[in-house]
């Protein structure tokens, strides 16, 4: 026979509501902690047992615990750290997802079956050639190894981006040939559909190193836009030699 409460009912702290043959489950006040107990069971579910591999909420322990242990250490669960509020999905004693300050950070392997929606993709452009000595801008080819002034640039001096992006990162590196052992600098530069839209500083020319640059705004371009790398030298009499240069496009806003 059910029993059916009219009135509000109170336990002291430390008077427990004991379930089970054994008493095996225990629901008490102590102080300011509140206590659900199950010290000799293996298995803990809130929610509908029944359809727990696809439930609308549930929290569950499944297995054996022998002695105490924190939560953390021994659940599966998801919980919320009280002091940092930084919320955790734990497994076998391991953190394997948490939140942080600047987003969340996975333990182990992420395996993904879906789309990663909108993330930033960043591309390599290559090229090679060989630098002259004149101090007049000259720009960088693709699938060619002929510079050219920006007034007698040809279609391989060229790059279409097929996404919006940004200009990321200029390297150039002498990879061949003997640069100028005299000091100069070298400063590059950003065309987009043939108007000059960023500049750099500027660098100073490393035997050793080259040069690179990192612009960081007007170096955005739209989905269709071709862009263009130029560079001019201090000194009409320097030389790069043969240079590798490497450029760094980033999509934005790419499903992969």
């Amino acid at each position: 026979m059910a029993v059916k409460f009219l009135n509000t009912g109170n336990f002291p702290d430390n008077v427990k509501l004991t379930f089970g043959n054994d008493s095996d489950i225990e629901i008490y006040s102590a102080g300011n902690t509140a206590h659900i107990e199950m010290p000799t069971l293996d298995n803990f579910i809130i929610g509908d047992g029944s359809e727990f591999l696809n439930p609308n909420i549930s929290i569950a322990r499944i297995g054996t615990q022998t002695g105490f242990r924190n939560m953390e250490e021994t659940w599966f669960g998801v919980y919320t750290d009280a002091d940092t509020g930084a919320s955790y999905m734990t497994n076998s004693g391991t953190t394997v997802l948490e939140s942080t300050n600047t987003g969340v950070k996975v333990t182990g392997t992420l395996t993904v079956t879906g789309d990663v929606l909108d993330r930033d993709i960043p591309c390599w452009i290559g090229s090679n050639f060989l630098d002259g000595t004149s101090a007049v801008i000259y720009v960088v080819p693709f699938n060619n190894n002929n510079e050219s002034t920006v007034s007698t640039k040809t279609y391989y001096h060229y790059a279409t981006m097929p996404y919006a992006g940004q200009l990321k990162r200029v390297t150039f590196k002498n990879v061949s040939g003997t640069p100028s052992t005299s000091s100069f600098t070298v400063q590059l530069f950003l065309y987009v559909n043939g108007s000059q839209q960023a500049q750099s500083s500027e660098i100073s020319w490393s035997n050793t190193n080259g040069i690179t640059w990192s612009p960081t705004s007007s170096n955005t371009f739209s989905a269709g836009d071709e862009i263009t790398i130029g560079y001019q030298k201090s000194t009409s009499s320097r030389t790069m030699a043969g240079v590798a240069a490497g450029i760094v496009v980033e999509f934005t806003d790419y499903d992969i």
